[in-house]
């Protein structure tokens, strides 16, 4: 089986290193520590990561909850916060971005290995909007399986989903579709339209 990878975005550096050693030893491939935002969108372009261990504070101008805001609405990748803060303004400020789970430093490799496993058992059972599609059409909303599609072509503002059984015509752009579908893996585009 595959090793679930681990990026560790922390600005400390040695805690970023002790959090990248602990999550190798417990079996997963981790990457990092990623210093700032910038740093971690890239290292998420190249490394894929399965979980993100996520400080609120970053170094720069960006935050954790500016990163996990793009993990969450653009990149749908999970992430655990990880930090020194533990009082009511930074939990709830926290909580609103509801994260797969919230450590406190310092972390031990135990709390390191239950919080991982509990948060990837919870993502599991996420359903998983990745299987479907709804689109508009003149009946309603249709409900399209991904598996399903054989190919999609873009006409400007309008793009034609071509399955077995039907062919469905709805107004909407190509990258609009692929970003509401969540970019799933089984759709590769080989061409602009």
């Amino acid at each position: 089986m595959k090793k679930k990878t681990i990026l560790v975005v922390e600005d400390e550096v040695l805690i970023g290193r002790i959090l990248v050693q602990f999550a190798n030893e417990l079996g997963y491939r981790a990457v990092g520590p990623c210093i700032n935002y910038s740093e971690a969108l890239n290292e998420i372009n190249s490394s894929k990561p399965d979980m993100v261990l996520l400080d609120i504070q970053l170094s720069g101008t960006m935050t954790g909850f500016d990163l996990a805001r793009q993990l969450k609405d653009q990149l749908r990748i999970p992430y655990i916060f990880i930090t020194s803060y533990a009082d009511e303004s930074t939990v709830k400020a926290a909580a609103s971005f509801c994260p797969a789970a919230y450590l406190v430093k310092p972390v031990t490799s135990a709390a390191l290995f239950t919080t991982l496993e509990v948060a990837f058992a919870k993502e599991q059972d996420k359903p998983d909007k990745k299987d479907f599609v709804f689109i508009k059409q003149q009946n309603g909303m249709e409900r399209i399986l991904i598996r399903d599609i054989m190919f999609i072509q873009s006409e400007g503002n309008y793009i034609t989903l071509v399955t077995a059984p039907k062919k469905f015509l709805t107004r909407t752009k190509l990258d609009d579709f692929l970003t509401e579908a969540g970019s799933p893996e089984s759709l590769i585009r080989i061409h602009r339209r």
